[in-house]
């Protein structure tokens, strides 16, 4: 358990450290300084190269995170829609009940 708490405590002085500098992760930290990235994705070299040729979407997109992140955007988009609806039916509830008083 205590391994665990120092793990948590040293993410938090480091996400503190990049956050002081301006940075919101370690791939923007490396994007700002780096002469060369490479990118490994299960142990392989995917992409290498001047960081000059790279953003952080390709970054993302090499890492073969993007099918990840389109299905948490995806799900959240559908709540976000539901919810939108919901607060829709509830102001004309209201507008109607309004009206009629």
């Amino acid at each position: 358990m205590l391994e665990e708490g120092d793990r948590l405590d040293r993410e938090a002085a480091e996400r503190r450290a990049l956050t002081e500098h301006g940075f919101a992760s370690w791939s923007a930290l490396a994007l700002a300084h780096a002469d060369r990235i490479s990118i490994l994705r299960d142990g392989e070299l995917i992409e290498t190269g001047p960081a000059a040729n790279f953003d952080r979407s390709m970054v993302v997109r090499a890492m073969g995170m993007l099918p990840t992140l389109g299905k948490a955007w995806a799900g959240h988009r559908s709540i976000t829609i539901e919810r939108g609806a919901t607060a829709a039916e509830q102001s004309n509830f209201y507008t109607d009940i309004i009206k009629w008083v």
